[in-house]
């Protein structure tokens, strides 16, 4: 009861006692669940930490970096707020943000450190810790102080942690470089804080970018192509996206600047790249599937060497991911060899020849097995007459019903009476 007391000596000695509690290995912490200790502590911490004498504020904010650093002790599960606990960290938070912004130097550098330690530990997401620092920012944008105090902190954090900045968010610290903000050290830090951000969270882009990127660099943009030549795979996904929403758009600079021949030489470019990268392969055949049903494809863009040579690297992949153990990429990669068959971008003979390809070094795995099997199930009513190719799919067919694995001997048995079907043979 020693924190509630008026006197502030009182309230020293009630955190000093606290800080001796968790600093100890017995103490009378161990009969308590966390959730108790959570409560109590924070509530304590929420009580103080704005205190209008640093000494207390002070302590107050040492408990609290004290307890964040016996959390791992007090429990070996991760820790969720509720009720008081969630509301007590949301005080402590605006609290901490004011001694940020306070002018005595030793309160403000312990609420700094403190508030990263929060930021950092399992009680507050980076994400939540930065919104409430810009929600304070919007709501004490007057008082010069708070302006500097939050700015100092934003940059720290952005030193820190891997944190992104809102459109908004950006747009309001660009508002502070502007002339009608009158004090110099508020454009200062804000200029320094989007400096840091942005090379930060610059695109890192891959050496041969430039040789790559030739053939389409100027139809899809640079802007964009640096993105999609990024290492980061969310820079990467954001490119696509940027692309498929520019090529949905039929009045798009895309779409009104460029002929259709060209805007696949620049798709195709752009997925041949990005679909060998498994966690964006996704989007990359969005984005080629949408290319196909909404610009169809004619027989002069196939002849266009770049497409052709795209063509070519991008269809092992579509089969590969064909069996994949993810099914939405599964089912995305079947659908896309199906669209690449009914629009005639590929030719039925190429897909089964890619399909029919079996490196001795690297065996297909049951999975791609699998896939190939139903790709040239789907294939066979669709081959033309006559064709050799059909001995070659039943040799295959053949080879893996004698397999092992009861589901690859089903469907390679279902495949061989499909060619009889329609083949007008009876190749077995």
């Amino acid at each position: 009861m020693m924190i509630f007391s008026k006197d502030h000596t009182f309230r020293i000695k009630g955190l000093e006692e606290l800080v001796r509690e968790l600093s100890r290995k017995e103490t009378f912490f161990n009969h308590l669940e966390t959730n108790q200790i959570c409560t109590g502590i924070l509530g304590a911490v929420r009580y103080t930490t704005r205190d209008t004498m640093q000494e207390v504020s002070i302590n107050s904010m040492k408990l609290l970096c004290l307890f964040i650093d016996a959390l791992s002790t007090l429990s070996t599960k991760p820790i969720y707020l509720f009720g008081d606990s969630l509301e007590y960290v949301k005080v402590i938070m605006e609290n901490l943000l004011f001694q940020i912004c306070s002018k005595i130097t030793i309160v403000k550098d312990e609420a700094n450190s403190t508030y990263l330690k929060l930021t950092e530990s399992e009680l507050v997401s980076k994400e939540a810790s930065l919104k409430n620092v810009f929600d304070f920012l919007n709501n004490h944008q007057t008082k010069e102080n708070y302006l500097i105090g939050s700015l100092e902190l934003l940059i720290r954090m952005i030193e820190t942690f891997d944190v992104k900045f809102s459109d908004s968010n950006r747009v309001q610290i660009f508002e502070y470089t502007g002339p009608n903000i009158k004090k110099n050290k508020i454009r200062m830090l804000s200029k320094k804080l989007l400096c840091i951000y942005n090379e930060k969270n610059k695109p890192i882009i891959c050496l041969d970018y430039d040789i790559q990127a030739k053939p389409f660099i100027d139809i899809i943009s640079e802007n964009i192509c640096k993105q999609i030549f990024s290492t980061n795979r969310e820079v990467k996904k954001k490119g696509l996206q940027s692309l498929f929403n520019e090529l949905s758009d039929k009045y798009s600079w895309l779409n009104s600047k460029f002929s259709v021949c060209e805007i696949y030489i620049g798709i195709f470019g752009v997925v041949n790249h990005t679909i060998k990268y498994e966690p964006v392969a996704l989007e990359s055949m969005n984005l080629l599937e949408l290319l196909i049903n909404i610009l169809p494809p004619k027989l002069d863009y196939k002849k266009n060497k770049y497409v052709a040579q795209y063509i070519k690297n991008i269809l092992p992949f579509i089969i590969e991911y064909s069996g994949n153990s993810n099914d939405e990429l599964k089912e995305k990669a079947q659908d896309t060899f199906k669209t690449f068959i009914t629009s005639k971008i590929v030719n039925i003979n190429e897909s089964i020849d890619e399909i029919l390809k079996i490196d001795p070094i690297k065996p297909d795995l049951p999975k791609k097995t699998l896939a190939k099997i139903e790709l040239l199930k789907y294939l066979v009513p669709l081959m033309s007459l006559p064709n050799s190719k059909f001995q070659y799919i039943a040799s295959y067919a053949n080879i893996n019903e004698s397999r092992k694995t009861y589901e690859i001997k089903q469907a390679a048995f279902k495949l061989l009476n499909e060619i009889p079907k329609n083949s007008n043979s009876s190749i077995r």
